[in-house]
């Protein structure tokens, strides 16, 4: 963690760690940034760390499967270790592709984007 106290100009690309899970349960890693669930086979629980330790954290969560033209299978449902989502204890993503970008503001994760249901 690096602590800049005022504007970072970056003058190339930005990259940003990404993962895709497929396992039943996901916690969120420090590292994440953006999450691919796949849910082939699977129902997905993901965990958001608890909000209160993350203000300011942005991550990318996005529905995939392995066939592309499935749009309605298993589900992910994303919880948090602590606060609300949009004052909901979790919500779910029910349809291949749908995807939701979170922020914490130090005591609750927001909805910041999102695409499909």
């Amino acid at each position: 963690q690096a602590d800049i106290g005022g504007p970072l100009v970056c003058g190339s690309a930005t990259h940003y760690a990404i993962t895709t899970i497929a396992e039943p349960t996901y916690s969120i890693q420090a590292t994440d940034h953006t999450v691919l669930a796949d849910i082939s086979t699977n129902n997905i629980t993901l965990t958001l760390p608890d909000a209160a330790l993350s203000a300011g954290r942005l991550l990318n969560i996005k529905v995939i499967h392995s066939k592309k033209y499935t749009i309605k299978t298993n589900i992910l449902t994303i919880d948090t270790a602590g606060g609300t989502i949009d004052l909901f204890d979790n919500i779910t993503l029910k349809m291949n592709t749908s995807s939701r970008t979170l922020q914490s503001d130090g005591k609750n994760w927001w909805i910041i984007g999102s695409k499909g249901s």
